[in-house]
């Protein structure tokens, strides 16, 4: 569902937040679908299931800090469906896949500009993602 957003970041372009907010909106509601059911019948396929992570990232570029916090939750409850994650502390394990998840963001921006532009935005709705990082160009 997001791989034109992606596109466009590994292109170091800015995605069309039009049209990325529709997708969003979409992706959202399917992925609440799905979380209501037992993990066992969440399919694989992202366009029907998208990752929570991409979820994430689209609300960085679009800089929407509400559904940031909400996405936040999607990725913790995802993780925690899927892995024995259980045994950790639930507030550590939700920053820990916020950082990977923005990382993986990160990485997939074209150029320093582009990364530079995501980390901004990062840092507007983020509070606790590391400030000074050193990113390899992709």
């Amino acid at each position: 569902m997001f791989s034109t957003m992606i596109a466009s970041l590994k292109q170091g372009k800015e995605p069309d937040t039009k049209e990325l907010s529709k997708r969003f909106t979409i992706a959202l509601v399917k992925k609440m679908g799905f979380l209501k059911q037992p993990y066992l019948f969440w399919p694989s396929d992202p366009k029907i299931n998208p990752p929570a992570e991409h979820l994430l990232w689209a609300t960085v570029v679009l800089t929407d800090q509400d559904k940031f916090e909400l996405v936040a939750g999607i990725l913790l409850t995802e993780q925690l469906e899927s892995s024995q994650n259980q045994h950790s502390g639930l507030d550590k394990l939700q920053k820990k896949l916020i950082s990977q998840s923005l990382e993986a963001l990160l990485q997939i921006c074209g150029d320093d500009t582009q990364r530079n532009k995501m980390l901004q935005k990062i840092h507007l709705i983020c509070d606790h993602f590391p400030h000074s990082h050193h990113h390899e160009p992709v």
